[in-house]
């Protein structure tokens, strides 16, 4: 399911590897740097975890070595980032365990298969440090958000956080835009625009700044329909025409919101289409747990006030009895969290019934709506089992000590009604189509049945 929505990771994978033809994986120093350039910042003596050093957890001080056009790495340097990355998920991000449960993923397998690939003699290559992170996280499916951040998102994370009002995101993007990750993307970059330049000329790139979002407006069988095929890059005419469409809905009977195809972006579009269709404020209660590691507590000193109200005995199990103790046994604290939704000034009330058709691309933001939607019975979800990663909150990153590479991990576990793991099972639709029909189709059947019976 979400293989199908990361395949892009082994495309760009792909494309770095044609880059070890210029920077092999054990590079001769003699032939293609200098004596002056191989120096760098000694590994802390004793093999100090990078949470137990000064810098952490900011990446440490000075240039990185550079070789044949790309940044290149000692095995000792590389390993130790690996070995770094393992130990902040080890401690700060809340998976590991599910994912081995639920998914039947050895994490220590695959943790020890892939350190074999840096565990060698001389030196390793920007790609090919690159391309054994990749795979190491999609073979853990990049649940809860974890995954590599390519040149395009660095960038535009850390120019972005560093403009909002939050100290969270303040302290994020500072992060990310160190002086040493600031060269490896930079270098990273170029290996991606050299690789890209002898790529057949029928490809086009394209920059994802620049995309407009895909919202359709129109009508089947007289119903009120919208097509969205993405939550990212809303501008305020994207706004102010949804606005005018949901005008236009108010004395409808029902009103389909197809979102199959998008996989996310920001969580503001579906919210304010929420807002605009209430007259009174509606709630979703989910249940969040978290591992107090190093890094959570660095990025967020206030981690466990900042998201929800924190459980200080087993009511919880009260509140959410399909959540299994032992599931969040390993876990520092347990969270409720309420997302709620206020009745927006120019707000269209619709009284109608608001159907959702989903899909297994259906990720992040996209789940997100998927979520509150049926846990709030404002929409009925039509479709397939979507990828999951909707019940959170802001995602966290780790700077790499040597490389400069970021990572970026959900902190928090969350869970569906029947206690899987949303990061891992995604959301469960109400209605699921019959095979050979679309989730359209099964969603005008089920209202021409409401209002044959009416």
């Amino acid at each position: 399911m979400k293989r199908k929505l990361l395949c892009w990771i082994l495309v760009l994978s792909l494309l770095l590897c044609a880059c070890q033809t210029t920077a092999k994986t054990d590079i001769d120093p003699s032939g293609q740097v200098s004596a002056g350039e191989l120096d760098t910042t000694p590994i802390p003596t004793g093999e100090v975890p990078f949470t137990q050093t000064d810098s952490f957890p900011v990446p440490f001080d000075g240039e990185l070595r550079v070789a044949a056009g790309e940044v290149c790495l000692t095995a000792d340097e590389a390993l130790y980032d690996y070995d770094t990355m393992w130990l902040l998920l080890e401690e700060n991000y809340p998976y590991l365990d599910r994912i081995e449960a639920e998914l039947g993923i050895n994490w220590r397998e695959i943790r020890d298969n892939y350190r074999k690939q840096l565990d060698k003699k001389g030196y390793v290559s920007q790609a090919s440090f690159i391309d054994v992170i990749n795979f190491c996280l999609y073979d853990l499916h990049n649940v809860g958000h974890m995954f590599v951040l390519f040149p395009s998102t660095w960038q535009r994370y850390g120019d972005n956080w560093l403009t909002i009002e939050d100290n969270l995101l303040q302290q994020m993007g500072n992060l990310i835009q160190n002086p040493r990750s600031k060269q490896f993307y930079r270098y990273w970059e170029k290996l991606i625009n050299n690789t890209a330049s002898g790529l057949s000329a029928t490809m086009s790139v394209v920059d994802e700044k620049t995309v407009a979002p895909g919202v359709t407006f129109g009508a089947v069988d007289d119903i009120p329909y919208v097509k969205i095929s993405t939550f990212s890059g809303w501008t305020d005419d994207t706004y102010a025409a949804m606005s005018q469409f949901l005008a236009g809905v108010q004395d409808k009977d029902h009103l389909i919101i197809d979102i199959q195809g998008n996989a996310g972006g920001d969580i503001r579009p579906w919210m304010s289409m929420i807002a605009a269709l209430i007259d009174e404020p509606i709630a979703n209660e989910m249940f969040f747990a978290a591992k107090s590691g190093p890094l959570n507590l660095a990025l967020n000193p206030q981690f466990a006030d900042s998201i929800g109200e924190v459980y200080t005995d087993d009511s919880w199990r009260e509140d959410f009895p399909y959540i299994q103790p032992e599931y969040v046994e390993d876990m520092d604290l347990l969270f409720k969290v309420t997302q709620r939704i206020q009745p927006s000034e120019t707000k269209h009330t619709f009284d109608g019934k608001v159907w959702v058709l989903v899909d297994d691309v259906c990720y992040s933001s996209a789940d997100q709506f998927a979520v509150f939607c049926q846990g709030t019975g404002f929409a009925t979800l039509v479709g397939t089992e979507t990828s999951g990663n909707g019940i959170g909150a802001q995602p966290y990153v780790m700077a790499l000590p040597y490389s400069g590479l970021v990572i970026y991990y959900e902190p928090y576990l969350t869970f569906n009604p029947d206690g899987s793991c949303n990061g891992i099972r995604g959301t469960q639709p109400d209605l699921t189509p019959e095979q050979g029909q679309s989730a359209l189709d099964t969603c005008l059947a089920a209202i021409h049945t409401e209002e044959t019976n009416k």
